[in-house]
């Protein structure tokens, strides 16, 4: 395929893990948890909305407000070709609690013979929408190109894997159980950062 050729010419300067499994193509695993309280209509616009969010996220922005990316050709149609979330939909997840989607994709990554603690998005970390969320994407405004823009914003649940709230050497503050919120704006800024917090780099 092109973009597989194109990637390989661009790898080097590449900051989504392209080395090694599930480096590419690059996303989250989201989970719902919200389905009474959740159409399927509404569930297929949060989802479209978290895309949009994320691939104007990836676009060009004004000066002053430009993103990280290497100096290469292509690299932000390359990294957009690569977005790709995989989405888990399952009425016996109704409700379910940090540790239960914890404990369910950790076994999933592991029981597909998957790397973790590497900083990978998709293993390492996952999203959850439940029911607060959900309702939060949906009364977000539309994604917008200029950060200076205001306007309602929703979040996501973000699941730390790495976090094993029982490990006694735990130095994580009393106040963190391994899950927070991330802003919708920030789910891509977040993804490039997820080696960096893996290796200690960035708190």
């Amino acid at each position: 395929m092109r973009e597989e050729k194109d990637f390989k010419q661009n790898r080097d300067g590449d900051r989504f893990h392209s080395r090694g499994i599930g480096g590419w193509p690059w996303g989250f695993v989201i989970y719902r948890t919200s389905f009474e309280a959740t159409s399927d209509q509404d569930w297929a616009a949060v989802i479209a909305k978290i895309d949009r969010y994320c691939y104007t996220s990836m676009g060009p922005l004004p000066k002053g407000f430009e993103r990280p990316f290497p100096p290469q050709p292509n690299i932000r149609e390359l990294v957009c070709e690569g977005y790709r979330n995989m989405i888990v939909e399952d009425p016996k997840l109704e409700f379910a609690s940090i540790e239960t989607i914890r404990k369910r994709h950790i076994e999933w990554a592991e029981g597909q013979g998957y790397s973790r603690h590497i900083g990978r998005p998709r293993f390492d970390y996952c999203l959850v929408l439940d029911d607060r969320s959900i309702r939060s994407i949906l009364a977000s405004s539309e994604p917008k190109s200029n950060a200076s823009d205001s306007g309602l914003v929703g979040y996501v649940n973000m699941i730390d894997c790495d976090f094993d709230p029982e490990d006694p050497e735990n130095e994580c503050s009393e106040f963190y159980d391994g899950s927070l919120r991330i802003c919708l704006s920030d789910i891509f800024s977040f993804a490039l950062s997820c080696e960096d917090l893996q290796t200690g780099e960035q708190q």
